[in-house]
């Protein structure tokens, strides 16, 4: 594993050249959140905490199918998780902070 630091407080981890862990805390990000981050499909770790994210979570998130830790807190999203995704977090164990 490579990890390639983006900010001070930010990266991203890939491995064999794909994204599987972004950490993004405390980093300033505003807006919604694209659908394409459900394209990252061996993403293992999302970690998006105290930014000033606003919307809802894009449907797509719900493709993440290797997600195993999602924090999300501190943000001023609306609404639920994604069904699918809400799903893996109730069966499969994945940390789900929202």
């Amino acid at each position: 594993m490579v990890w390639c630091e983006v900010r001070e407080r930010g990266g991203v981890e890939r491995a064999r050249n794909v994204p599987v862990r972004l950490s993004f805390i405390h980093n300033s990000l505003s807006g919604e959140l694209p659908s394409q981050l459900g394209r990252l499909t061996a993403l293992t770790y999302l970690f998006l905490n105290y930014n000033s994210l606003e919307g809802t979570l894009p449907s797509q998130l719900g493709r993440l199918t290797a997600l195993t830790h999602l924090h999300l807190r501190g943000n001023s999203l609306e609404g639920g998780l994604p069904s699918a995704l809400a799903d893996r977090c109730s069966k499969s164990g994945v940390y789900c902070f929202h």
